[in-house]
């Protein structure tokens, strides 16, 4: 792995570690693929961004852009299009073509 897409799961395992014991019980993992599995595109993103903004100001300054941009040209770019190709989410491109292949039948 390179450094940054470390840090990215460094900062998920984190978050996901809600006792702090350096470790991810079942329950942890239930919550966490909740939030990465299921839900809304814009509950996805809103997580990842805020993976991101490391200062939890709502915003990415430049060292946390430049940080998005290193993941998102690692492996990290294929975990989001898996999320954003979600054929079960209604706004996926997946999902809409189904949808309009349907209508014209």
């Amino acid at each position: 792995l390179d450094a940054s897409y470390g840090l990215l799961f460094t900062r998920i395992f984190e978050d996901v570690d809600t006792t702090g014991d350096n470790a991810i019980g079942f329950d942890e993992f239930v919550m966490a693929h909740a939030k990465l599995g299921r839900g809304k595109l814009r509950d996805k993103l809103l997580y990842i961004f805020s993976i991101f903004d490391t200062d939890g100001d709502g915003k990415l300054e430049k060292d946390e852009a430049v940080e998005l941009i290193r993941s998102m040209s690692s492996s990290f770019a294929r975990f989001i299009i898996a999320i954003y190709n979600n054929p079960s989410d209604p706004r996926s491109p997946s999902h809409v073509k189904r949808k309009k292949d349907k209508a014209k039948v």
